[in-house]
């Protein structure tokens, strides 16, 4: 049995009358969150009225009497105050409704919950909300599937609650080493009805990160009182005006304490949802269903926090090498010009993707499939792959004999969505989207009849996995991009217009608590139904042979086909493959990777910070393998070469060669080259990030205040976002504006410009450093070795991986004169399934620095932990190494012993140049890349 220590002592009390002014007014509840409603109304609610200061503030709010559940337990007599502490490592507690307790919606609340606190782990613990009574819609976990750890050992937390019969119930979870509150639910608050259920909880501080996918204007939140919705929606990027739903729905957040401690909360639901921030601070979640099930992860880090959320959701898969070279989006039939273009820029490219133009007459690419034939097997010839977009559905009137023959088999395996029974006759509903079966149809962009899969279904899977595998035969695919899978579908927003008409009298259309996610983007067009540019939430799905709306299952629609998708891809295959999904849910990172959309149409420097912020947030998600796509170009040149500079340093970086307005023959365009140049140098040092994350489930596009706490660091750090980390060992600063310099935050640490090895020690704080026009400054952390590959004019990543490996050695010094820097190489075949099981190769580089006399000994460590892929590394060689940093006093006295071997420039063919100024060491030297080696360096040190 576990203790988590001695109870909290508070106690919470009914209001006597004259306690219900006092709450201040950031601590305010809502109390009705449908909108403001007057006075007499609130009395009547028995809430109370006051007009606040500030904006967004409610001006009638709940007080202690109108908290909704009592504890309904056993009178526990652990303590003399009202709040006992959970000694279990699984504990049920009942509550019952008070009679004080009013609806939201309108509909009879639930009058019997359990709550339900479970260790998980020593820093991972769950809590779990539901009716006691009836059992409710929960996220099936055959779709979102949780690894839950069961390691106890010693307890970072404790949970504490009201233990007194017909008290308001509330609890709190506290950190034990600095008796911290993370979760408070003393503001009350907590409802549950059919179809609404709210959650209120005072956080430890303002630092809130994360919640998405939604568009915020900074990394850390404003605690403004926005309602932000969480639900699938396909958006248009050039909509700013306030929150908008995007495809991707994770209801997960971190918080760091105010002493720099971090942790995160995830709510696994899957229905509509929204989220409210207050200066309190605290945060109000609300959904339209389901039960409320956390998980909170202690950390202590936030890299900590990532780490065990991705163990638990699942870790972000290892991507194929080739994945990681440019993308770039065609129309099929403009496939042909877009690698041409490519070829006459002298840019590489590594991925095509391939997608049909619906309103042109094209359902999918099998209508291009010779032509897009001759362009794949180019782009094969180049060391490019294709990416194939497909959407969630397939027209049931195609043009094209396999598509029909497809769709038919789909109905006689009755994989598609379905309409309710009850809407067989129904004049609430378009007859035409009535098929057989009760099949929905819907309709694509193009106003054809589309029949949308049932993913949820295994068989839908294996009929899926069938449809693939006919159409590698007509075009050799290496990929997908999943496109509209929120899902997303022509609706109908009047009598004269084509589109999918859904029961606008249904609740679940048109539910009676309206949240945010209903305000879609085309909001003059909209219905203001929750169905609008989707399919219909009375829709019906089987998930292991029961029935599911909808309504309950939509934000996880995507996920499904993400997984089903994968698993075609792995089988079909027998290689990783590669897949980008427009929805994701928590998992999706561990089978697809994703697109964040923004436009360039207003202002490339806000879209670059903009773009930065999305980047952060997905790897808080558990989403690495993403990337920024425009969608709207600026006519500037400059912008787009801004753009396209920024842009390739995301994760996945797309070229915008052939959908912007550059002209590759003119200066202006090196700072591309340069970009790309840079981007395939590190991508060694990216790749290897991905081992990590799937070993660790490290983040690897991270903010600052990953690597720099603020219990050592400005607690500024927790506001920058626009900088941000690879890993631990490289960091990136964009240019913004047309300045000759930029402002760059440097942390308490040492860092190298990649490019002139100048050294900058920092102070936590900004300064000024040289930025060429539309140009990425790139730093090296002190401590590290990043392990590169120069592109020497490769094409692609295929062609570059030949191409000799170099180390960038960039050394920390210690007061004493020595110096350390590590570093680690992970290096496969790119595109192997399980080689990280198989244990196929890594490689570990540790570089030492000391001072004997007049001298300095650098030994430089280069150790193959294991090669059991010889035949692909034989061949490969460093070609030089660079050490950042290195003190000496003439480059004529620096010595070489590779092995204990003194080596001579004549019989062992290497040079050595170093360059005074920045202490910039550059040895050229072919050694083997798959054996290990030490390879010592004397030099004379400078004199005091």
């Amino acid at each position: 049995m576990l203790i988590f220590g001695a109870a909290f002592a508070e106690n919470v009390e009914p209001s006597n009358g004259t306690d219900n002014l006092l709450i201040p007014e950031t601590d305010r509840v809502d109390c009705s969150p449908q909108g403001e409603i007057g006075e007499p109304e609130c009395r009547r609610l028995g809430c109370v009225h006051r007009i606040p200061s500030t904006t967004g503030t409610p001006a009638c709010y709940l007080t202690p009497a109108r908290h909704r559940y009592a504890y309904a337990g056993p009178s526990v007599k652990a303590s003399s105050t009202a709040w006992s502490t959970v000694n279990e490592n699984k504990l049920e507690i009942p509550l019952t409704l008070l009679k004080t307790s009013y609806s939201v919606t309108g509909e009879a609340a639930v009058k019997e919950l359990t709550v339900e606190f479970e260790r998980y782990s020593t820093r991972v613990m769950a809590f779990r909300i539901q009716d006691a009574d009836h059992k409710r819609y929960e996220v099936p976990s055959s779709v979102v599937k949780l690894a839950i750890p069961r390691r106890l050992n010693k307890h970072f937390y404790r949970v504490e609650y009201v233990s007194d019969p017909g008290l308001p119930f509330a609890f709190k979870i506290i950190r034990q080493s600095t008796n911290t509150t993370l979760i408070d639910t003393t503001l009350g608050g907590m409802v549950f009805e059919e179809n609404f259920v709210q959650f209120v909880t005072k956080l430890a501080s303002s630092n809130v990160y994360g919640f998405g996918d939604n568009r915020h204007g900074s990394f850390r939140h404003k605690m403004d009182w926005t309602s932000t919705p969480i639900f699938s929606r396909k958006t248009d990027p050039t909509v700013r005006e306030h929150p908008r739903n995007h495809a991707g729905a994770h209801p997960f957040v971190m918080v760091v304490e105010n002493d720099g401690n971090a942790h995160g909360i995830f709510l696994l639901n899957s229905n509509a949802m929204e989220y409210k921030l207050q200066p309190s601070p605290a945060l109000t979640l609300r959904s339209l269903g389901g039960v409320l099930e956390f998980l909170v992860c202690f950390g202590v880090t936030p890299n900590d926090v990532i780490i065990e959320y991705t163990q638990t959701i699942g870790r972000p898969e290892i991507p194929p090498y080739w994945s990681l070279g440019l993308h770039e989006s065609t129309l099929a039939r403009d496939a042909e010009q877009t690698l041409d273009a490519h070829r006459k820029a002298a840019i590489p490219l590594d991925v095509l993707h391939v997608r049909s133009q619906e309103h042109d007459g094209e359902w999918d690419v099998t209508v291009m499939r010779y032509a897009l034939a001759k362009a794949i097997k180019s782009l094969h010839l180049a060391g490019g792959h294709a990416m194939v977009s497909l959407k969630p559905y397939i027209r049931v009137d195609a043009d094209d004999e396999i598509v029909r023959s497809v769709y038919q088999d789909g109905l006689w395996k009755d994989i598609f969505v379905k309409w309710p029974a009850v809407y067989g006759n129904s004049t609430d509903i378009v007859p035409d989207t009535l098929g057989p079966s009760s099949t929905l149809f819907g309709y694509d962009s193009s106003k054809r009849l589309v029949a949308f899969v049932d993913f949820f279904q295994p068989i839908a899977g294996e009929w899926w996995e069938a449809w693939l595998n006919q159409l590698r035969k007509q075009i050799p695919w290496d990929g997908f991009v999943l496109e509209d899978n929120e899902p997303a579908a022509l609706t109908s927003k009047s009598e004269t217009t084509v589109g999918l008409v859904c029961p606008k009298n249904s609740t679940l259309e048109s539910p009676k608590y309206s949240p945010s996610a209903v305000d879609v983007w085309n909001s003059k067009e909209a219905t203001n139904l929750l169905s609008d540019e989707t399919i219909c939430m009375v829709a019906l799905h089987k998930i292991e042979n029961a029935t599911y709306r909808h309504y309950d299952v939509h934000n996880i629609y995507g996920h499904s086909q993400a997984v089903s998708t994968k698993n075609a891809i792995w089988k079909l295959t027998g290689k990783r493959g590669f897949l980008i999904s427009d929805s994701s849910f928590a998992g999706t990172g561990t089978v697809a990777g994703a697109w964040f959309k923004t436009s360039l149409k207003e202002s490339v420097p806000t879209a670059i910070r903009q773009s930065i912020i999305s980047a952060l947030e997905f790897n808080l998600f558990g989403m690495t393998a993403a990337g920024g796509s425009a969608e709207v170009f600026p006519v500037n040149a400059s912008d787009c070469i801004k753009w396209q500079v920024f842009t390739t340093f995301h994760i996945l970086a797309k070229s915008v060669v052939t959908s912007c307005s550059m002209d590759s023959n003119t200066a202006s365009f090196a700072p591309v080259r340069k970009a790309i140049d840079t981007r395939f140098l590190l991508l060694p040092y990216l790749y290897t990030l991905f081992f990590h994350g799937l070993m660790e489930g490290e983040a690897i596009y991270r903010p600052l205040f990953f690597e720099y706490g603020t219990k050592l660091h400005n607690r500024n750090v927790l506001d920058i976002d626009d900088q941000f980390f690879w890993g631990s060992g490289v960091m990136f600063a964009p240019s913004l504006e047309n300045n000759p310099t930029r402002s760059v935050y440097f942390p308490h640490d040492t860092f190298y410009q990649i490019d002139s090895g100048m050294k900058i020690v920092g102070d936590t704080r900004r300064k000024p450093v040289d930025m060429p026009e539309n140009q990425m400054a790139v730093f090296l952390r002190a401590g590290y070795i990043i392990p590169t590959q120069p592109r020497l004019g490769a094409m692609s990543t295929s062609a570059a991986r030949r191409n000799p490996f170099s180390l960038l050695i960039a050394l920390h010094e210690h007061s004493d004169g020595s110096a350390v820097a590590n570093g680690n190489l992970f290096w496969d075949d790119g595109e192997s399934l399980d080689t990280v099981e198989k244990r196929d190769y890594m490689s570990w580089v540790i570089f030492n620095k000391w001072q004997e006399g007049n001298f300095s000994r650098s030994l430089l460590d280069y150790d193959v932990e294991r090669n059991l892929i010889k035949n692909l590394t034989d061949n490969l060689t460093f070609g030089s190494l660079v050490v950042y940093g290195f003190d000496c006093s003439e480059s004529p006295g620096i010595t070489l012993r590779l092995d204990g071997r003194p080596l001579t420039m004549d019989r062992d063919n290497y040079s050595l140049h170093f360059e005074q100024e920045h202490k910039l060491l550059t040895i050229k030297l072919t050694v083997p890349f798959s054996q290990s080696f030490k390879l010592e360096i004397i030099a004379p040190v400078t004199r005091a």
